[in-house]
């Protein structure tokens, strides 16, 4: 799925297709070219479910993202070395601070970022190159150069985060120039653009736009009108709906097309972070914060998502005291990390979405008013798939495609009978149950199209003709017999509403809509 959909994927037990495999759990995440966003490979942890840990993608997502700065580095490595007359000039190309220097800590050639970085005086390269490579770092806590060569033997590079001279902090990364015993290549950034650089290559995938949105109903033709006014605006935008109906889709959409385009889309589901992680998750903490904090610190979701879009699913599962934290976001534009004593400003367009009643959760003491009142500065309601049954056909053809490709059939249709048995239900579970269903068709489908028998028992149910018991009772006097109650009557006959309706219109005893 991760290399289909070429975005992180992660399942667990009983979300496996087969039951074979509900012990399982698996994370998986995409390796890209970094200059050209080509997918390279996937890099994929698995194991038993009970085994498995909520940052176990995150896991994954961090070593793709280290495999693709190698890769990105080795290349850098060969274009250095095939232009040694000029290399100073070479390393002003590269976006991030570049220390080229042998096992003496002797420089050998250095860009101007890498001098800004970690110096406080102007200095011209020349000046700079008259110091040792670890001198620069004599006030932090590097380690010898021979412990350094060290790491890089057994892992294949050394990285760490330093405050150089009481400045802000840094990331480095050291590896051996490949081909070679004693040169060097030091890689520095600040440490907040290599959070974001990660954060693009995570989630910047985030391609939907609204041409994406599958749909020509006047419900959804509505809904897509409206984000389109948010989308060129900005606001803090309330996305409501029930679950299945394509929430992130929208928001995806509506970044992709507004002036954060540029910027990173994070999505964070509000309700799958354990109360007690989901502060640090948003906000971040400072290296010491609490027992287990990771050494350095972390940036939070926020901190990620700046000059872009954050999207917080399921907000209405929000801790009540998380809450108070966001709304003070969303007054001053800052936040403080966890254990931090300095606020940090953030540049962030939020998104938030919901499949429950947040008037209701404020009646109830769940949800802060004041906060509810700052999330809907544009509120976007998404229409249920039974509100704008038009689409069933285009969506329908659409999954019948996509699962087509994925499971390397050739499916080119849906029988009449079975489209008719898809028109006829209420579809809970919104345009999600019809995905599901579809790619079930798909997976049991023998031939070029989809048969009724391929679809959902559920479907077929509904369908199904009445029972031994009703068989001689027509539907005119199933309704005489429950005086027109249309409930009772698909409930005796075990068939859906809809699926009544229809045998009604057919026979000519319901003109209604």
């Amino acid at each position: 799925m991760c290399r289909k959909l070429d975005r992180p994927f992660q399942i667990v037990s009983c979300e496996n297709p087969s039951s074979l495999d509900d012990d399982l759990a698996g994370s998986a995440a995409p390796i890209h070219e970094r200059n050209t966003g080509r997918p390279l490979g996937v890099i994929g942890i698995s194991g038993y479910w009970w085994n498995s840990h909520s940052h176990t993608l995150g896991l994954a997502i961090m070593a793709a993202e280290a495999i693709s700065q190698q890769l990105e580095l080795r290349q850098k490595n060969k274009d250095i070395r095939a232009i040694n007359s000029s290399l100073d000039l070479a390393l002003e190309s590269i976006d991030s601070g570049i220390i080229y220097f042998n096992s003496s800590g002797e420089i050998r050639a250095v860009n101007r970022q890498a001098i800004e970085l970690l110096v406080k005086t102007k200095e011209s390269i020349p000046e700079f190159k008259k110091r040792n490579f670890i001198s620069l770092f004599a006030h932090t806590a590097i380690p010898s150069l021979a412990d350094i060569c060290r790491e890089i033997d057994d892992r294949g590079s050394y990285t760490t985060t330093l405050v150089p001279s009481e400045r802000s902090s840094r990331h480095i990364s050291i590896r051996r120039v490949a081909g070679t015993e004693d040169e060097f290549l030091a890689e520095i950034r600040r440490s907040s653009e290599f959070g974001k650089t990660i954060a693009e290559a995570v989630y910047s995938n985030s391609r939907i736009t609204f041409d994406d949105i599958i749909g020509r109903s006047p419900a959804i033709e509505s809904v897509k009108h409206t984000a389109e006014i948010a989308m060129r605006h900005c606001p803090t935008i309330l996305i409501t709906g029930e679950s299945g109906t394509g929430k992130e889709l929208f928001a995806q959409a509506i970044h992709n097309g507004g002036p954060r385009a540029r910027g990173p889309f994070i999505a964070i589901n509000c309700g799958a972070i354990p109360r007690s992680l989901l502060e640090s998750e948003l906000f971040g903490y400072e290296d010491g914060a609490f027992t287990g904090a990771r050494k350095g610190g972390y940036q939070g979701k926020f901190e990620l998502a700046d000059k872009g879009t954050i999207f917080l699913d399921e907000i209405g599962d929000m801790p009540y005291e998380t809450q108070i934290s966001l709304l003070r976001v969303l007054q001053n534009k800052q936040f403080m990390r966890i254990g931090g004593s300095r606020p940090i400003k953030t540049d962030v367009n939020i998104i938030a979405a919901t499949n429950q009643d947040l008037l209701k959760k404020i009646a109830d003491k769940s949800f802060r008013e004041d906060l509810y009142y700052r999330l809907n500065v544009f509120s976007i309601h998404l229409p249920r798939l039974c509100d704008r049954m038009e689409d069933i056909g285009l969506l329908t053809e659409y999954f019948m495609e996509k699962y087509s490709t994925t499971l390397e059939k050739d499916i080119r249709g849906i029988s009449s009978t079975a489209m008719e048995m898809l028109r006829a239900h209420n579809w809970p579970g919104n345009v999600r149950e019809l995905e599901n269903a579809i790619e079930r068709a798909a997976i049991i489908c023998q031939g070029t199209r989809i048969e009724a028998s391929d679809l959902p028992e559920n479907l077929r149910r509904e369908n199904a003709p009445t029972t031994s018991e009703n068989k001689d009772f027509s539907l005119e006097e199933m309704l005489a017999k429950h005086r027109g109650n249309l409930s009772a009557v698909a409930a005796e006959l075990g068939i859906s509403r809809p699926t009544l309706y229809r045998r009604l219109k057919a026979q000519g005893l319901y003109s209604g809509k």
